[in-house]
């Protein structure tokens, strides 16, 4: 159990953080605010995007929000069919992407991912930004992806700053970070290597 846990039961439960910075608390309300949204298919502020340096607890968060996500399939299936008055047909789907690994498919100008990217519920994409992209071709399909996913749930974490996403993506890519979405802004806390 952590010294200083997150301050409500959920988020202590499900993100398990150590509070050694007042924004990992901020993300912690945020992430619990999301992750209720996604129960219940409310599509208001769908995109969460977790921006911060190497270390800070970014793919911790989004690995816990995907721990979260599974065990509340079924659960988020039932709360829609009440919201709108009749069964939802199918689970939400959810998909998580290492985007460094996936981003060499479409330097190999393979398209199947895109597909996955656009129908999942739920799509947990870590470390967008990280890949070596010379040529704006990852970029590119990451663009058509957030294109078709606005009004779907999306987690992104990234080590690129706000300030530097329309010259790192492109200005499209820029535009979509912000439609329907929360930032939630670790930049100013330390690693968890060097966290006292």
């Amino acid at each position: 159990m952590p010294n200083n846990p997150l301050k409500t039961k959920w988020q202590a439960k499900f993100l398990g953080l150590e509070v050694h910075h007042p924004d990992l608390q901020a993300a912690g309300d945020e992430i619990e605010f999301f992750c209720n949204r996604w129960v219940r298919g409310d599509t208001q502020q769908s995109c969460l995007t977790i921006v911060g340096q190497p270390g800070c607890g970014k793919t911790h968060l989004l690995r816990r929000i995907e721990r979260f996500a599974r065990g509340a399939q079924v659960l988020a299936h039932q709360k829609r069919s009440e919201t709108v008055g009749y069964v939802v047909t199918k689970i939400p789907p959810i998909l998580y992407w290492f985007w460094p690994v996936l981003a060499d498919e479409f330097k190999r100008d393979q398209d199947w991912p895109k597909a996955e990217g656009m129908d999942a519920d739920l799509l947990l994409w870590d470390d967008l930004g990280a890949e070596n992209d010379p040529w704006k071709k990852c970029i590119d399909a990451a663009c058509q992806i957030m294109s078709r996913r606005e009004k779907k749930f999306t987690v992104i974490t990234t080590n690129v700053v706000p300030d530097q996403w329309a010259e790192r993506f492109d200005q499209r890519m820029a535009d979509r970070f912000l439609r329907n979405s929360i930032i939630v802004d670790l930049l100013a806390v330390p690693s968890w290597a060097t966290a006292k």
